[in-house]
């Protein structure tokens, strides 16, 4: 089962791609300063589809909004959310799962409230990645992926305690 984490941004989005609980490709889509913002909300979009179709993930993950205290760039990163939510649903017809940064970040051992650059280093030294990992976008995509990939674990896990119970019980 593949999964794509997904950090959005409208000037480098990073993104992640697991095998199973394996990190097994990473990389960021960056706009050009250029670029409007539609123009950014098309190219980033666009480029999330490509990686839709060559990589076929069965899941998606995507670091949800935080709202804090600019109204604008939550508005601009729901936008581009809108359309991936939308071209995830016309290829899978599922949904895709959305977590918080704080909670992704503890879910693989991170604070929660670490800097971009400790979560950075957290996550080298977490998949043993010997500092290749230099972009924050690319992190962050890696801890909400596997943040996916832990919670879908412990999911299958707890249904499987489930049925064995419901069967005793019969």
């Amino acid at each position: 089962m593949r999964t794509l984490g997904l950090d959005i941004s409208t000037v480098a989005t990073g993104w992640a791609l697991f095998e199973g609980d394996q990190l097994i490709k990473w990389g960021v889509i960056k706009t050009d300063k250029d670029m409007n913002i539609t123009e950014k909300y098309f190219y980033v979009t666009h480029s999330v589809i490509t990686l839709l179709k060559i990589y076929r993930p069965n899941f998606l993950s995507i670091e949800d909004t935080f709202l804090g205290r600019d109204p604008v760039t939550f508005k601009k990163l729901n936008r581009i959310a809108g359309q991936i939510i939308y071209a995830w649903f016309s290829y899978t017809r599922t949904e895709p799962s959305f977590y918080m940064a704080s909670a992704a970040r503890k879910s693989v051992g991170i604070n929660g409230k670490s800097t971009k650059t400790e979560v950075t280093q957290g996550v080298n030294e977490i998949f043993k990645l010997r500092g290749r990992i230099k972009d924050d976008n690319i992190a962050d995509a890696i801890v909400v992926g596997y943040c996916d990939v832990a919670t879908r674990v412990k999911e299958r896990k707890t249904n499987v305690r489930s049925r064995r119970r419901s069967s005793r019980a019969k």
